[in-house]
């Protein structure tokens, strides 16, 4: 079992960017309804949490780790093999060219016990670094799986993930049906494309899924992570649309400076003050860390 402060910075990190998210303006008080659309939509499995201390269940917790300082030539099977000791991996995604990549585990006190024993280990002769992924910038990582488990699911293996998530910026529209349909058939066959608009509440989006993994795969290589300029997604309606894996949830943001997702850094061995949040119904307005812990936040870029 993970120790308490591995625990408490993962719930400090992952209330504190829901909470801070669910308000409309700086120093206004949190819009509850907002967090619990937030939740319901992105994160359905937040209150699914199982195997953790009794004190921290009144807590959000990530099941996701971010690593980074990863060589270009990792894949994903050196990641499986060095994380796959610390519980069940749900789905990993690669950014090797940028340096890190997401494991997404089973279980929240998986991804803890990641995050409290794996920073330093080495992968492919680098040491990595291993931080709590942000529940704001992306989807499904809050609690345990809801998913059943598959035997014949195999986490580094592409086929498995034939799905896209095309997320686009606020106030842009989603094209037409069949003019996204027209840019991802040149990869392979199109099965279906789901897509939604703007909300007052959400981002417009949209749902690609292929016959094959490998025609999802290059799709996203050649359309998002070969597209630096956004002059490719020019096409799907927006420079700016985040391409995704549907299965591993995983919407990340190209642009660190702008859209940068921050995570938690650990103090070593530095004893961490009293927690200063409490469950999301008892939560004050507004959030932040607390100084005393020295925990620093960091972006990473793609």
């Amino acid at each position: 079992m993970p120790g308490d402060q591995s625990f408490q910075h993962n719930a400090q990190a992952t209330n504190i960017m829901l909470l801070n998210n669910a308000n409309p303006k700086p120093g206004q008080p949190m819009d509850r309804g907002m967090l619990e659309r937030l939740l319901s939509e992105h994160q359905p499995s937040a209150f699914n949490i199982s195997g953790v201390p009794e004190h921290f269940k009144g807590f959000f917790l990530v099941r996701e780790v971010w690593i980074g300082n990863i060589s270009p030539a990792t894949d994903k099977q050196l990641l499986y093999d060095a994380f796959k000791a610390y519980g069940d991996i749900e789905g990993i995604e690669m950014f090797s060219s940028k340096g890190f990549a997401f494991i997404k585990y089973r279980k929240v006190v998986a991804a803890t016990r990641a995050y409290e024993r794996a920073d330093g280990t080495l992968v492919d002769g680098r040491p990595v670094k291993v931080a709590f992924a942000d529940p704001t910038r992306r989807i499904d990582i809050v609690g345990d799986s809801l998913i059943p488990e598959n035997p014949n699911f195999n986490p580094i293996d592409d086929e498995h993930f034939k799905n896209l998530f095309l997320g686009y910026p606020p106030g842009a529209t989603v094209p037409p049906e069949h003019v996204l349909r027209e840019v991802f058939s040149r990869y392979g066959r199109v099965k279906r494309i789901s897509i939604r608009q703007a909300t007052s509440n959400s981002r417009p989006y949209a749902f690609v899924d292929f016959e094959r993994g490998d025609q999802a795969s290059e799709a996203r290589k050649h359309l998002y992570i070969e597209d630096f300029d956004g002059s490719r997604r020019r096409e799907l309606g927006d420079s700016g649309v985040e391409i995704s894996f549907k299965n591993t949830n995983n919407i990340v943001s190209k642009n660190g400076t702008k859209n940068g997702v921050r995570f938690q850094d650990k103090s070593g061995k530095e004893e961490v003050s009293e927690i200063q949040i409490t469950s999301y119904l008892k939560m004050e307005p507004k959030m932040e860390y607390d100084t005393k812990t020295s925990l620093e936040r960091k972006k990473y870029q793609i």
